[in-house]
């Protein structure tokens, strides 16, 4: 049985999910303060562990379906790539996802998104982070 305790998730399919990484680290923790990804594939601790429309992409501001066909062409090229060089994993830095993550938020910021309780900013859940998730 998992005696793990953390903080309740925020809410999310991720979330919900809450995978752990080979040290044992919960993403619910990684994110316990919201979302931090790289850009919106990965997340810095969890080797191959990609999304689709993740958080901090763009799915949200486009075309969900042909975001979500970007998103899976990228992930499979990427793939394709790790083979060909012989490697065995994708994993993003700590420093590029914290850049990335800083650069979306400073852009949310610049706009009304911020100033609206909705689910786009996880302003809709009381207790959760707020941020740009989409």
């Amino acid at each position: 049985m998992d005696t793990h305790k953390h903080r309740a998730p925020a809410k999310g399919g991720a979330t919900a999910i809450d995978p752990v990484n080979g040290k044992g680290e919960h993403l619910n923790d990684a994110w316990k303060d919201g979302p931090r990804t790289y850009p919106g594939f990965g997340v810095a601790g969890f080797p191959n562990l990609f999304f689709v429309n993740g958080p901090m992409g763009t799915s949200a501001l486009g075309n969900v379906p042909l975001v979500s066909e970007h998103d899976v062409d990228w992930i499979g090229d990427c793939l394709a790539w790790i083979k060909r060089n012989g490697l065995t994993r994708f994993e993003a830095t700590p420093e590029l996802q914290e850049a990335w993550s800083q650069e979306v938020l400073a852009l949310g910021n610049m706009t009304l998104f911020m100033k609206t309780p909705s689910w786009f900013t996880g302003g809709n859940i009381p207790g959760k982070p707020r941020g740009i998730l989409a």
